[in-house]
């Protein structure tokens, strides 16, 4: 340290007082510096055996609308996305989706499906401003598809549309992950290749619905017309909310500083939507007031060193006595694993929409319930990865850095679940112990792997799909939004190419970062 030398040298100050000096620097660049290190209990081991479902030739699914009609999924644009146009002094007067009864077919599977009843849409928010639009499948009865999750059986799936992805690999790429990482619910996922009518559609991504269902997110969903709030709660962190009927805002209550110290200094999202079942206003009432008072537990005791816990019924707070620790506050309300889990996540593919919206949290008060707040079923990553111009060079960190808006206009956002226990001691000696696990599971040669043999079974698949949207292209409609890296690919190979040394990279930096430290 220069600076330490020259004033040892030049104003002979003792070596005592330099060390003192250097523990007040030291202290100064964390949020916090506990007193007493807490005792953190050791985190569960976690080694994934999913296997991701890659049956060649490529699966089909085919929709057959009763009406004929094709506009069902050409034509609708979300309200959400209409009403945000309208800011931008926009008039959008496309339909919005709405379900068509149709009859479904899939082949490709264990035992083909034939003519199933079922009602389609199209889902999504800004994707559904893109010709190829993301659709949602509705069956009349459950349904296994094509052995997914188990071969679990439920009436709702996605396809989704992978339209801006050039490499029509990030999804897949982010879910896998997922897996890899977390022991707790993500979407399991298949290529198909989707028909409409008889007139082929192109490849898909086939998905699980984000829902409460046994086998999904498995918390309680409260029955017709139950009264009670000792329920099951799903909630996305969402800047679509103020479309919603069950919203509700959070008061992050004071400035909130990333891993660096550096403050979010534009408006921050503050909205979530419950994405569960609500039988009752109270329900509403009851998760908002808890959201905001954990909120507070959590700024409260990270900021300011004051320490509170919820009273019996969770409606309220008090002042907590044995308390002398961060960690031992607010692990008492949050499942931090899941949390370490969601932040690795996102430090690897480093997803724009991040600060915006599909951040999933749930919570169940039920008797049987964990009462902690869990973070898990991951979502939506076609912007992410080096897709778009956030950490395009795979350098640094992503989420808990404060980033720029999705358009890389502004600077100063973030998601604040990122940011409110980055800062800790505690919390980035867990995140570097997971990662530790994780690198001598050798997850990124896993990842590479399957983007090989994804690329080697589907390429003509892939090239097919290109040329029935004519999509890539530096002309083309959402070139823009997309980094010069990724903007100047040709065609889909190249874009998987792009995408595998991005990812590559990233690996290298996160150990970087967090392996050279133990």
């Amino acid at each position: 340290m220069p600076c330490y030398t020259y004033f040892m040298k030049k104003c002979f100050i003792p070596y005592f007082s330099l060390i003192l000096v250097s523990f007040f620097i030291t202290s100064c660049c964390r949020v916090e510096k506990e007193k007493v290190s807490p005792q953190i209990p050791p985190q569960a081991e976690y080694k994934s055996s999913y296997e991701p479902q890659l049956q060649s030739p490529m699966p089909v699914i085919r929709i057959q609308s009763d009406s004929g009609k094709n506009d069902f999924v050409s034509a609708p644009l979300s309200d959400a996305v209409k009403k945000h146009m309208l800011t931008w002094g926009q008039v959008n007067e496309s339909p919005s989706p709405w379900y068509e009864k149709c009859k479904v077919s899939v082949s490709g599977g264990e035992s083909d499906l034939v003519d199933l009843p079922a009602k389609v849409k199209v889902r999504g928010n800004w994707t559904t401003s893109y010709e190829k639009k993301p659709l949602r499948i509705n069956f009349t009865k459950k349904q296994s598809l094509l052995g997914l999750n188990g071969g679990r059986e439920f009436k709702n799936w996605v396809l989704l549309a992978m339209h801006k992805d050039w490499s029509m690999l990030r999804d897949a790429s982010a879910l896998y992950i997922g897996k890899l990482i977390s022991p707790d619910y993500s979407s399991d996922f298949a290529f198909v290749e989707v028909y409409v009518n008889s007139e082929y559609w192109g490849v898909y991504l086939l998905c699980e619905q984000q829902e409460v269902r046994k086998g999904r997110i498995e918390i309680t969903s409260p029955k017709k017309d139950y009264k009670n709030t000792d329920t099951g709660y799903l909630i996305e962190f969402d800047g679509y909310y103020f479309t919603e009927k069950n919203s509700f805002e959070i008061d992050y209550l004071g400035e909130i500083r990333d891993f660096y110290g550096t403050p979010i200094s534009t408006a921050l999202n503050s909205g979530y939507t419950i994405k569960s079942k609500v039988t009752d206003p109270k329900q509403k009432d009851f998760i908002e007031s808890y959201m905001n008072n954990l909120w507070k537990v959590c700024y409260s005791a990270v900021y300011e060193k004051k320490f509170y816990e919820f009273n019996d019924d969770f409606t309220g707070l008090r002042e907590a006595m044995k308390i002398s620790s961060s960690y031992d506050c607010v692990s008492r309300y949050i499942d931090l694993e899941s949390l370490v889990n969601a932040y690795i996540l996102n430090e690897i593919v480093c997803d724009p929409d991040l600060y915006w919206s599909s951040f999933f949290m749930d919570i169940d008060f039920s008797p049987q319930g964990a009462k902690k707040l869990k973070f898990e079923a991951f979502w939506d990553f076609d912007s992410a990865l080096g897709n778009k111009n956030f950490c395009a060079d795979s350098e640094g960190l992503f989420a808990a850095q404060v980033s720029w808006d999705v358009n890389h206009m502004k600077k100063g956002t973030g998601n604040p679940w990122m940011f409110i226990f980055a800062g800790t001691d505690w919390f980035q000696a867990m995140v570097e112990k997971k990662w530790e696990s994780l690198h001598a599971q050798n997850i990124s040669s896993k990842l590479e792997n399957f983007i090989q043999n994804v690329q080697s079974l589907y390429a003509r698949d892939f090239a097919r799909n290109t040329a029935r949207w004519d999509n890539i292209g530096e002309d083309k409609p959402g070139a823009f939004e997309l980094c010069e890296a990724s903007k100047a690919c040709k065609n889909q190979a190249e874009s998987a190419r792009y995408l595998q040394g991005w990812l590559s990279k990233r690996f290298l930096e996160l150990d970087r970062l967090w392996l050279a430290k133990r």
